[in-house]
């Protein structure tokens, strides 16, 4: 180390010295350290010099070279990182589809007005990611990852812009505006699958145009997506969510087939959201307030028309119901749901108007109205679901107004079970386990039947 001091100029001396490391570590953070450093790092008063440094960052082994400072082009790195030293960074369950090893380099290079340029490359060979196509890969694929970082000083314009792209699977752009007053780092972002991402003019934006979508094989990554999301650490990084859209060839819901579907939802302001739904099958709408993450107030849905469930396929073999998660519909919000054509398990029953609002929040939940009207009948009814526990199911008080009990059996998929028929059923039911489990040996209760002016094709009397 020298120190050179002008007495006539003492403001301006002139440092020169080199540093060696011998089995060193550096550590920025608990889990961020840079460990069993060797090499020497030349400095001077207005920046540094590194020939090549080695270490351990990451899980793999890591190779430094190049310098800061006037006449330095900048730093390169080259190295080998894993998945678990990731995970070792970050408590988010999303980066447990991770698994694996791969190599990676890395630039960071000073630009105009005190700036800089960072940039990561790599193929992703070595790491499997296991997810869905076209996000998934086994180990041996390569799906090239880029990540360019520009930060430029300024009073105003863009100053800190981040672009990002896999392969060409999906893309993203993350813009932080000089000047900005936005709570998280970046302003405005959005990604893209099948195109360019779109900034929007504030928020996060995401586009995703898929093929087939099981959603059983991305439950558990959304639920940890949405876990990770209300983490405060990305939630001052990112913005809030502005807009979805979602375009799929097909969507498979549990026993709910969607084809040609696209889903739109937007934030209309600070808690406002609404969505549009089309595909072959169905088309509607829906619109809720949020609050702290949840559904706040009544959510508001129309649908042209709407299926749920299958159709028993043999005697006695009960229809499914695989879309019905327990935990999920546990956190049922008050509704007030219009479907113009519904169709249950296979039986079409026409336009249903539901009403009902949570009592006791993963317990209970009040069936304020609900109403299903065809030209051949009425229902009335009202009553509890029980979202939990060994009593879990539904209870009803319910009045159905019959016209032709024949042509209603034939509209519901059950042909020459009758024919004519009128009058009304009144009475109260207790079904357990429904609609998770759909078979008659959960149902009780007593009804009052009174019908006239039809016959049962398999009963010579006339009821």
């Amino acid at each position: 180390f020298s120190l050179t001091l002008d007495l006539d100029h003492p403001e301006n001396p002139v440092f020169k010295g080199t540093i060696e490391l011998n089995d060193n570590a550096i550590s920025y953070a608990e889990n961020l350290r840079f460990d069993r450093i060797q090499g020497a790092v030349a400095f001077t008063e207005t920046g540094f010099n590194i020939e090549t440094l080695g270490g351990q960052f990451l899980g793999g082994a890591v190779r430094i070279a190049g310098g800061w400072g006037p006449g330095q082009a900048g730093l390169s790195m080259d190295g080998e990182l894993s998945a678990d030293a990731l995970r070792k960074l970050s408590s988010a369950k999303t980066l447990t589809v991770f698994s694996g090893k791969t190599k990676y380099k890395a630039s960071i290079k000073p630009v105009a007005k005190a700036g800089f340029e960072a940039q990561v490359t790599s193929s992703l060979e070595g790491v499997a990611i296991k997810l869905p196509a076209p996000l998934g890969k086994t180990a041996g694929q390569r799906m090239p990852l880029s990540a360019r970082w520009m930060h430029t000083p300024a009073q105003k314009g863009v100053e800190h812009a981040l672009n990002v792209s896999l392969g060409d699977v999906l893309n993203g752009r993350f813009e932080r505006q000089a000047a900005s007053r936005s709570t998280t780092f970046f302003s405005r972002a959005a990604l893209a699958t099948g195109g360019a991402a779109l900034l929007p003019p504030s928020g996060l934006a995401v586009d995703l145009k898929l093929g087939r979508i099981d959603w059983d094989d991305w439950k558990a990554f959304s639920a940890n997506l949405n876990e990770t999301s209300r983490d405060k650490a990305s939630a001052n990084i990112v913005p809030k969510f502005q807009q979805l859209k979602l375009s799929a060839t097909h969507l498979t819901w549990g026993e709910m087939s969607l084809s040609d579907m696209t889903l739109t939802a937007n934030r209309q302001d600070e808690s406002k959201w609404s969505a549009q739904l089309k595909s072959k099958e169905t088309e509607g709408f829906a619109s809720w307030q949020e609050a702290q993450g949840a559904v706040a107030g009544r959510a508001y849905a129309r649908f042209s028309r709407l299926a749920l469930g299958s159709a028993s396929t043999t005697q006695g073999d009960p229809p499914k119901t695989d879309m019905i998660d327990e935990k999920q519909w546990s956190e049922m919000p008050a509704v007030d749901l219009t479907i113009d054509d519904f169709t249950l398990f296979g039986s079409r029953l026409g336009t249903l108007r539901l009403l009902g609002a949570t009592v006791r929040k993963g317990e209970d939940w009040k069936i304020e109205n609900l109403e299903i009207n065809n030209p051949y009948a009425r229902l009335a009814a009202k009553g509890d679901w029980r979202l939990s526990g060994p009593t879990r199911g539904v209870s009803l008080d319910a009045k159905v107004e019959i016209e032709d009990l024949g042509k209603l059996s034939d509209m519901m998929g059950y042909p020459d079970r009758a024919k004519g028929g009128k009058g009304t059923i009144t009475g109260r039911i207790d079904w357990g386990d429904f609609p998770w489990v759909y078979r008659y040996g959960g149902m009780h209760g007593q009804a009052s039947i009174a019908l006239k002016d039809g016959v049962f094709s398999h009963v010579t009397s006339r009821s």
